[in-house]
């Protein structure tokens, strides 16, 4: 029973192929028929550039040189900006001076590097001693300790 199933399969899809060939040469007589197209290529004039159109007409050409204008004066602004970058990071390599110090000598020492040599200015102070003693006072009543 099986060998049977088998043939009949076999059978019906050689059927179905044959089908398939005969609607495929159906469809290569029909191309053949049929008239061949023949692609013909055809050059299209460019679009006028914008100079050309701004040459027409006298409004657009005043734009156009304002941003030709301005395009130049943005890149010499940018190289100036990067100039003056380089500047500040060339200024950044100075070590600052410091204002609580009165006298700096800068000096070079063997290997080249600066050499700060400070003299410190007192500061007055800024503490209440009026306040430490109250404080105090506060703290040994509390605590009943001596603070020496």
């Amino acid at each position: 029973m099986t060998n049977h199933k088998a043939k009949e399969t076999i059978k019906t899809i050689w059927e179905r192929y044959a089908r398939t060939l005969k609607l495929l040469d159906k469809a290569l007589d029909e191309l053949d028929k049929k008239p061949k197209e023949v692609i013909i290529e055809v050059e299209k004039p460019l679009p006028p550039t914008l100079e050309e159109i701004a040459n027409t007409n006298e409004t657009l050409r005043k734009q156009l040189d304002d941003l030709i204008e301005w395009r130049l004066r943005a890149k010499m602004y940018k190289a100036e900006n990067e100039k003056l970058e380089k500047e500040n990071e060339k200024l950044k390599e100075i070590p600052l001076i410091d204002k609580n110090v009165e006298n700096q000598v800068l000096d070079k020492d063997y290997w080249g590097r600066l050499k700060i040599i400070p003299t410190v200015r007192a500061k007055p102070s800024k503490k209440i001693i009026a306040q430490d003693e109250y404080v105090k006072n506060l703290t040994k009543k509390r605590s009943d300790n001596k603070i020496k």
